[in-house]
């Protein structure tokens, strides 16, 4: 039984799952701030696939060059994903309602009118 505790491997386990559990935590509601729990999300995810990576797919023993790449794409990956979600934050709080034309309906539009308005029969398919 202790052979198997010490096992790097079972060492990783217990981090990924550590790991999980201050994800659930973190999104779980009310917990932090959503933009907080977004970044904690996606940095812990980075650090889960980085040990997936190294321990299970066993590159921590591979040349350099598959090492480099496979780190690169979790660092690269990340930043993208949270550089996109960083720039749709900035641009939806940074939009404005109020510079918007406001579209009044020219006249009430019943359930009947707008039936008889998208009648299929006139489409062409």
């Amino acid at each position: 039984m202790r052979a198997l505790v010490v096992q790097p491997a079972t060492f990783v386990w217990l981090v990924l799952m550590l790991a999980t559990c201050v994800t659930w935590w973190s999104a779980k509601g009310g917990a932090v701030p959503p933009i907080e729990a977004t970044v904690i999300v996606m940095v812990v995810a980075a650090v889960k696939a980085r040990l997936v990576i190294l321990h299970f797919m066993k590159l921590k023993g591979a040349p350099p060059s598959w090492r480099l790449l496979f780190e690169g794409w979790v660092v690269v990956s990340t930043t993208v994903i949270l550089g996109g979600y960083w720039y749709a934050l900035g641009a939806a709080t940074h939009s404005s309602r109020a510079s918007l034309p406001r579209v009044e309906p020219s006249r009430p539009v019943d359930a009947a009118t707008y039936r008889s308005s998208t009648d299929s029969s006139k489409l062409l398919f």
